[in-house]
């Protein structure tokens, strides 16, 4: 059993190196790290995959899943109550404001004899949801963020960007997007990866899939999209700007640690890190091909990534080295973590898997 001291040396340790920024140059790829961390399975009482957490406090949380899931949890995820959504199919995303107001989106569905995209919401805390109309050919939505009450977007197939800015009640298409160069960039990296060029959708805002979008404030917006596509809007979505990241791998997650820089996570593994003047640093963990879905950054140098096989990387020095933290014996895949503090988090993943993660305590 490891002695007092040689804990405290570690915790140390561990301090030095995450806010130092120094690399684990003892480690190889996949070593974990100095910490581990203690994970809760919880109880999510559905077997469904769930898609996106989110928590208002140490105590309410939501989450969404496939056949028309939403749970909530009034006491830091003890127990979860299953939601009356009133649809059965996929729930991809949601996104609250307050305790009482929030919106979820998903796949596309039947009312009547029309197929429609789904928006819901609620203003009740969940206990009732209402279909939003939306306008247009339907499509599945992966994503929605609002900033208050009255504005929001929501993201999803064939480069779909719906915008309100009066709660939902109204969806108006936003369709201002700067291309240039981005379908020229897929035919370069897909000649240069040998593969067929002739597609004459892929590559091009109508055949990309966006998967999801992030507001840092209401008029700095990203979405995040297959092949390597980002986009990004300083004007509140009233015009998007394709990023070159010089990859071809589909993006899935993003973290704004601070100001100066954001962290990209995708497809095969991939991180990037993204700086203030729109460059990309490769910080992936070549040891790693899964796929990771989501992550989180406590400051520029200590984060977590999660994603296939149920893989928890964590960092402590900006992604210059990932340690895998867990590699369970079951197979399953986390989609979705969100941390009420730095040292308190939560992953979500398929068979309704809900994992609580408590950390070393961290100061910002």
């Amino acid at each position: 059993m490891k002695s007092f001291l040689t804990r405290m040396q570690q915790l140390a340790l561990a301090g030095f190196v995450a806010f130092m920024g120094l690399s684990c140059t003892s480690n190889t790829d996949n070593d974990p790290l100095y910490e581990t961390p203690t994970l809760t399975t919880l109880s999510s009482g559905v077997t469904d995959r769930l898609t996106r957490v989110q928590f208002l406090n140490e105590n309410i949380g939501y989450v969404s899943g496939q056949a028309g899931v939403i749970l909530k949890t009034t006491d830091g995820g003890k127990t979860w109550a299953k939601q009356s959504s009133g649809t059965t199919v996929a729930i991809n995303s949601l996104n609250f404001i307050d305790e009482k107001t929030g919106w979820a989106v998903g796949a596309t569905t039947t009312v009547g004899t029309s197929t429609v995209s789904t928006i819901l919401n609620t203003t009740d805390g969940g206990t009732t949801w209402t279909r939003q109309t939306v306008g247009g050919t339907a499509r599945a939505l992966n994503s929605v963020k609002f900033i208050d009450k009255n504005t929001g977007w929501a993201v999803g197939a064939n480069g779909t960007i719906y915008n309100t800015t009066n709660g939902g009640n109204t969806w108006a298409i936003q369709a201002n997007i700067d291309t240039l160069g981005m379908r020229g960039s897929w035919v370069r990296k897909r000649i240069a990866a040998g593969e067929n060029t002739t597609s004459t959708t892929n590559g091009t805002i109508g055949g990309t899939t966006l998967n999801y979008i992030h507001a840092i404030d209401a008029k700095n917006l990203y979405i995040l999209g297959n092949a390597g596509y980002i986009f990004k809007s300083i004007d509140g979505g009233n015009s998007w700007k394709w990023m070159e990241t010089e990859s071809l791998n589909a993006v899935y997650g993003i973290s704004y640690p601070s100001t100066n820089t954001a962290f990209i996570c995708g497809a095969n593994g991939m991180i990037l890190k993204m700086n203030t003047n729109g460059t990309f640093e490769d910080r992936t963990n070549k040891a790693n091909t899964r796929s990771f879905r989501d992550l989180y950054f406590v400051n520029e140098n200590y984060g977590w990534a999660i994603g296939e096989h149920g893989y928890i990387y964590k960092t402590t020095n900006g992604g210059k080295y990932w340690g895998q933290e867990v590699d369970p014996s079951q197979v399953y895949i986390f989609y979705s973590c969100f941390f009420v503090k730095p040292d308190l988090g939560y992953f979500v993943g398929n068979n309704g898997t809900i994992v609580k993660v408590q950390d070393i305590k961290l100061t910002n």
